[in-house]
């Protein structure tokens, strides 16, 4: 199966395009993801992108999906429900006719959960965003800005950056940087009296209070930081990542709000808040569940463990049950698809039988055609083996969590031992998390489509980026899964090696 990614983008030519974008695993157990649309759309309505999507596989002759990811936009729910109601007529497929198609967007939801609590921050960020912005001011506070950091002793690895006010995470990386230059700002007061008189108007600058402040808020923003990374991956598998991310979250946020700090408690009971509506047990998507049971390294043992810490015990029996359930209907819906050796029992007793008929007729000197008797034999263990994978799996000891575990390898190797369960887990461990996918494009189309390029037709930019999408080479990298995935070469790029004296990355890109 295929899951999918989709948003919308509109360019400088005030055109409405959608990306659509297709993830699955091959047969090699590589993660794949390849742009199979991006072409104009008439508008944002529900109908109209569930028509588009519709057409955009029926293009492509792709009958079998999995989930679509998509934003929170309420229009979305009708593109989706459009989807799910018209694939059956002309002979699409869907996991459990569609019950669990529709996923959001994590990296989309964390975001509003972050904004909602940032809305409370203290005046400390305010002094030191205040001071980053006097130091970008011009060459010369830069360069007066330079000698402080000479003279502090301090590593010029990274560069000061000022944050953009509706990007929280641009304020996580403004306060990691700024921090890491406390002693060169206070220098800063002795050496360039125009920036104390400066900063005077909103409060003055930044002091210890203010530094160590600041450490608390990245301490703070940095669980969610990791986590939209994790989320933003789609070249390694992340929809077993989701879960535990949302147990540390969920940790981190009760601490908080036990804890004496008055504005990290108001900003955690506001994330809370959100954070329960969209991410209680009712809200998810259960194959994310379904992935984190498909991890040999957690199983339904965490997953117990967690629902019950989180929910109390009551409640995660009705958890456990609807998701054991869940895991069930999977088995047998692929187990139905793929009946390779597959006999009910009336037919295995005759098998057995058979096969004892046989070997006594052989043991007296009959004829025999051993190639027949091989073939029931190899069938009768792989109608055992097939009853008995959940089992099994259920009962086999956990996976060690070691550097470098590949899930993928781990189930490529296991493909004849949980043949049904293998399939299983191809098909949902390929489910991306976020449209970061998608959205990443978008990039692309801006440079595609630019002030110099803005009369292509739709037609070509389609051409360009598709055509990019499939000859680029795919480069992975070798990562913990707490840190980034493929977006580790941009965000490297713009905040852990970019010197200060390196040209300024522009602030819009920061979140890209």
């Amino acid at each position: 199966m295929v899951s999918l990614t989709t948003d919308t983008w509109t360019s400088i030519q005030n055109m409405n395009y959608m990306c659509v974008t297709g993830h699955f695993i091959d047969d090699s157990w590589e993660l794949q993801k390849k742009i199979l649309g991006f072409g104009l759309i008439a508008n944002h309505r529900g109908d109209t992108i569930g028509k588009t999507l519709e057409k955009c596989l029926k293009d492509w002759g792709i009958t079998k999906v999995c989930t679509v990811t998509v934003d929170n936009a309420s229009s979305n729910n009708v593109a989706l429900s459009y989807l799910i109601r018209n694939m059956s007529a002309w002979n699409g497929n869907t996991l459990l006719k569609g019950e669990f198609m529709h996923l959001r967007c994590c990296a989309h939801i964390l975001n509003l959960i972050v904004s909602d609590g940032l809305y409370l921050i203290d005046s400390s960020i305010s002094k030191i965003r205040a001071a980053c912005k006097y130091v970008k001011g011009s060459p010369a506070r830069l360069a007066m800005f330079k000698v402080c950091v000479k003279d502090a002793n301090i590593s010029r690895s990274k560069k000061v950056i000022t944050d953009v006010a509706t990007r929280w995470n641009s304020t996580y990386l403004m306060l990691e940087v700024a921090s890491k230059y406390a002693e060169a700002f206070n220098r800063l007061e002795d050496e360039d009296p125009s920036y104390v008189s400066e900063l005077q108007v909103i409060g003055g600058t930044p002091n210890a209070y203010d530094w160590n402040r600041a450490r608390v808020f990245i301490n703070f923003l940095k669980i969610f930081y990791d986590a939209t990374l994790t989320f933003s991956s789609s070249l390694h598998v992340s929809a077993n990542c989701f879960f535990r991310k949302l147990v540390k979250i969920h940790s981190a946020l009760a601490s908080w709000i036990q804890g004496g700090d008055l504005v990290l408690k108001n900003m955690a009971v506001t994330m809370k808040s959100k954070f329960d509506k969209y991410w209680s047990d009712e809200s998810i998507n259960y194959l994310l569940f379904v992935a984190v049971y498909l991890d040999p390294r957690y199983k339904l043992e965490y997953l117990d463990l967690c629902f019950e810490w989180m929910y109390g015990a009551e409640k995660t029996k009705t958890i456990v049950a609807k998701l054991e359930e869940l895991i069930s209907k999977l088995f047998d819906h692929y187990k139905s698809l793929h009946p390779v050796g597959f006999v009910d029992s009336d037919v295995t007793s005759s098998s057995n039988n058979t096969i004892q008929s046989d070997v006594v007729t052989m043991s007296v000197g009959g004829n025999v055609d051993m190639d027949a008797l091989h073939r029931r034999r190899v069938k009768k263990r792989q109608i055992e083996q097939k009853s008995s994978e959940l089992v099994r799996y259920k009962e086999d000891e956990v996976e060690d969590d070691y550097e470098g575990f590949d899930l993928l390898k781990w189930w490529k190797s296991k493909t004849t031992k949980y043949f049904v369960l293998s399939l299983m887990a191809r098909d949902i461990l390929a489910i991306p998390i976020s449209t970061v996918s998608s959205e990443s494009a978008f990039s692309t189309g801006g440079r595609v489509l630019d002030p110099y390029r803005s009369s292509l037709k739709a037609e070509t930019v389609e051409a360009l980026i598709c055509t990019q999408s499939w000859i680029k080479p795919i480069t992975r990298f070798v990562l913990d899964e707490n840190k980034t995935f493929d977006v580790v070469e941009i965000e490297t790029e713009m905040a852990d090696f970019i010197g200060l004296e390196d040209e300024e990355p522009a602030a819009e890109s920061l979140d890209e």
